[in-house]
């Protein structure tokens, strides 16, 4: 995936690295394209021909998303737009800062209801804290708190929270990175298999036994 936004201060990873990378082994990696929402001046963005471009050249979905901006800031909702007409699913990344959003995830919800053709793949502390909706202060804990990220076991889902019912309705998908749920969602994605309330299930089995 790429990595393009500011807010990722460790190191930039580009699209066009991204496609080099995924030339050189291309029976194990697909490449994930990326834009900074801000690019340039944000009353002329138009991210439909940067993003076609990078289709051609064989990205197949968009990501990760880590822009610090609110999740249903105008500039993404063009890139939701645009990715919505060529089939690209949008990974995104969701805490505090980056794609931020209320509890309950109202904007998220907005987003899925206007982007009906888009399909989503959610990441991070503040997507995950709303798989539960008595899970959120428990995993902002361990936000916070680098200790309790090693409890075991980790805490069992007792009551769903809005991301269960956005799942079943609309074309978004939970995501674990650096495991072998991700590969499997993007796996999903990219098969074209549709995603509906059973598979939502199985995929909050796997956060269930998740070690952080």
């Amino acid at each position: 995936m790429a990595v393009e936004n500011p807010e990722e201060l460790d190191y930039y990873f580009t699209t066009w690295q991204v496609l080099e990378a995924c030339q050189r082994f291309p029976d194990r990696l697909i490449p994930f394209c990326a834009v900074d929402p801000r690019h340039r001046y944000p009353e002329s963005f138009n991210p439909f021909p940067i993003l076609e471009e990078y289709v051609n050249l064989g990205c197949r979905g968009f990501g990760e998303l880590l822009a610090g901006v609110p999740i249903d800031h105008p500039c993404l909702q063009k890139i939701y737009a645009a990715c919505g007409e060529l089939g690209l699913p949008v990974l995104f990344h969701a805490d505090h800062l980056i794609c931020s959003d209320e509890a309950g995830a109202p904007r998220l919800e907005k987003i899925l209801q206007t982007f009906p053709k888009t399909n989503f793949i959610g990441h991070a502390t503040r997507f995950w804290a709303e798989i539960s909706s008595r899970l959120i202060l428990t995993l902002f804990a361990w936000h916070n708190i680098p200790q309790a990220r090693f409890c075991q076991p980790a805490p069992p889902i007792v009551c769903w929270g809005n991301i269960q019912t956005c799942m079943a309705t609309f074309r978004l998908v939970l995501a674990i990175l650096l495991s072998l749920a991700t590969r499997l969602l993007v796996w999903i994605f990219l098969s074209g298999i549709k995603i509906n309330s059973c598979s939502a299930r199985i995929c909050f089995t796997q956060t269930n036994n998740y070690r952080w």
